[in-house]
């Protein structure tokens, strides 16, 4: 059975066909597809070349026909047609002419042995489109191996010159041999009438190309360590064979494109690479690589130190060789010593405090690792702190300043001076009575500069006492139309005080009578009281004023002795003028009275007067204005 690989496929025109390989081409292994020369214009023999077509000697050849000539332009015959040579630097040489039959199929196919298994082969022709402009049917060709179509040049236009097409494929294992067909997928007719010149059939490759260590994809050093991968430049074939260069062992080999190996130990090896191995077409390259096992460089940054008296010690670690390893260790400028060449240093000074890098390189061979670490050189702690300078009052609260400095952790105790502590950094603290507070802080460290600091500020808290506002109102209700309230200060411990009445107004005596304007509800003032100090407190108070109606008059009433709504009576206030009257539905004054807390008792000539609606006319002194006012209205008389 024959295998066929395609790799890839491309139209070539104007460029060489050996652009198609990575490499160089080999010869052509099918000269008949130049068709051979002659003098003479036609060949008088048909050579067989073209499945289900007729060739003709007396050209141009019809539809279904072909012929090898030398030159068109010779021939005499009206068509609209190019009219080339042979597409080669013989002036006899042959090409092949084609006129399409009307349906379309091969019209050329031939035999070619002698190949080499696993090889990469470039399969191309030339062709020209005959027709004298692209109104025409176009060829288009399809490239076919062992029958299989494999390339397909699509329309090929008109434009007066050669076009070359072709492909790369690779044979199968154990294929020697392949049928080249052409194929015409267009119909014949109206166009379609072709040149065919150069059938090229050629080996490409094989070549073994194995690049150098530090050309390959996966290099970064020659210390990555065992595990290898490799690439592969070679091309002409998809078979490989691999050998990593490690004596003494039949382990050592792969096959494949990209293969990767482990190797067992450091060293330098010699790989082979056999391109398409055991065929008649084989290469075969041998590349040198040096591998290191990887190192890697690390060490713990030491902790913090104090610049008085630091002194600092180093351990090299990491990955390497036992033997054969160099240590470079950089300590910065301010170090003494300032660099070092031996794996664990200790005793490196430094003159400043601040944060250090530190850097450690070793070196094995050609393979080199760093790390970089910091530490830290902890200057002195100092200690200070504040409290906000503004006037104290009981309850008194506030929150202390911790100004202290240090470069590492530092803890706080302070002692507020009434009994009272806290750890905070900077705490709130309230003093409840008054008096002379001596405060301390005291601060300490557990790395770096290791210290504890006390500091104590005397009389630094003064607390004083606040006086207490207090005032009475009489009395605490009024009506409006009458709003007086008498107010009296009854703080203590105050130099001053000052009322304010809730309406804008307010008053410093000890004593006051106000009468309030256009006020009621209830309102709320409220006191603030001084001491020497300038501490102060404030007191609040309510009173109230009560709106008040002229006149307030029901609308029904049930004088049956039951003592209940027994009398109509309208309420108002004493020192209004006062007149009731009562009509029937009829308009007859049936009641009368003046007194200003009169009443009806329902009765009309000392009898009860019959259910219904009655009609009642009060005339009244308006509180307000002081003039007298009607009114009239309705009230129900229900037995």
């Amino acid at each position: 059975m024959k295998v066929l690989i395609l790799i890839f496929s491309v139209l070539i025109s104007s460029i060489s066909l050996a652009q198609l390989c990575p490499g160089p081409n080999g010869p052509n292994l099918f000269p008949e597809g130049d068709f051979g020369s002659g003098t003479s214009n036609i060949l008088q023999t048909d050579p067989g070349i073209a499945p289900g077509y007729g060739y003709t000697t007396s050209p141009p050849p019809d539809d279904g026909f072909y012929c090898i000539t030398n030159d068109i332009s010779v021939w005499s015959f009206g068509w609209n047609w190019h009219l080339p040579q042979d597409n080669s630097s013989d002036p006899n040489g042959y090409m092949m002419v084609v006129n399409a039959s009307y349906e379309a199929g091969l019209f050329y196919e031939y035999e070619v042995d002698g190949l080499c298994e696993n090889s990469t082969y470039v399969f191309s022709c030339d062709i020209y489109n005959l027709a004298g402009d692209n109104d025409h049917i176009k060829p288009n060709v399809s490239f076919l191996i062992d029958g299989s179509d494999n390339y397909n040049t699509g329309d090929i236009s008109s434009t007066g010159q050669w076009e070359t097409y072709g492909f790369l494929f690779t044979t199968g294992a154990g294929q020697t041999s392949v049928i080249l067909s052409l194929m015409n997928n267009a119909d014949g007719g109206y166009g379609n009438d072709l040149a065919i010149d150069n059938i090229t059939f050629s080996q490409c490759g094989p070549e073994a190309i194995l690049p150098a260590q530090e050309d390959m994809s996966y290099f970064e050093s020659y210390c990555q360590g065992l595990d290898i991968q490799f690439d592969n430049l070679s091309y002409g074939t998809s078979v490989y064979e691999w050998d990593f260069g490690v004596e003494d062992t039949d382990d050592d080999v792969a096959i494949g494109l990209l293969p990767s190996y482990t190797y067992p130990a450091p060293g330098t090896y010699t790989v082979m690479l056999v391109a398409n191995p055991g065929a008649a077409c084989t290469d075969t390259t041998y590349a040198d690589i040096t591998i290191y096992e990887e190192i890697e460089a690390s060490f713990l940054a030491p902790e913090p130190q104090c610049v008085s008296s630091n002194s600092f010690d180093f351990v090299g670690e990491g990955v390497f060789p036992a033997s054969g390893t160099a240590f470079q260790w950089d300590f910065g400028t301010d170090a003494n010593p300032s660099s070092s060449n031996i794996q664990n240093p200790q005793g490196i000074i430094y003159s400043s405090s601040g944060i250090k890098e530190i850097t450690l390189t070793i070196n094995y061979e050609e393979c080199d690792a760093s790390q970089s670490e910091e530490v830290f050189v902890a200057s002195p702690s100092t200690i200070n702190f504040g409290a906000p300078d503004e006037l104290r009052c009981i309850p008194y609260e506030l929150q202390f300043s911790n100004f202290s400095e240090s470069s590492t952790e530092m803890f706080s105790y302070w002692d507020f001076g009434d009994g009272s502590s806290s750890f905070d950094l900077h705490p709130f603290h309230t003093y409840l009575d008054p008096g002379v507070y001596d405060v301390s802080l005291t601060t300490w460290t557990t790395s770096g500069c290791i210290d504890t600091l006390t500091m104590v500020r005397p009389n630094l808290i003064m607390v004083h006492p606040r006086p207490t506002a207090a005032f009475s109102i009489e009395p605490d209700e009024q009506i409006e139309f009458n709003p007086e309230f008498e107010f009296i200060n009854m703080s203590t411990d105050a130099i001053s005080s000052q009322i304010f009445y809730s309406d804008g107004n307010s008053t410093a005596d000890d004593y006051s009578i106000y009468t309030y304007q256009n006020q009621t509800g209830v309102l709320v003032p409220w006191q603030i009281v001084y001491n020497e100090f300038g501490c102060s407190d404030v007191a609040y108070n309510a009173l109230k004023i009560i709106p008040v109606l002229d006149v307030m008059v029901p609308n029904s009433f049930t004088p049956n002795g039951d003592a209940m709504n027994n009398v109509f009576q309208p309420v108002l206030y004493q020192d209004q003028v006062y007149e009731l009257q009562i009509y029937n539905r009829w308009g007859e004054l049936i009641h009368k009275s003046k007194e200003w807390n009169s009443f009806w008792d329902g009765s009309s000539q000392g009898v009860i007067a019959e259910d219904g609606v009655y009609i009642w006319r009060l005339i009244y002194t308006d509180l307000r204005s002081g003039n007298l006012t009607e009114l009239e209205g309705h009230v129900q008389l229900i037995k």
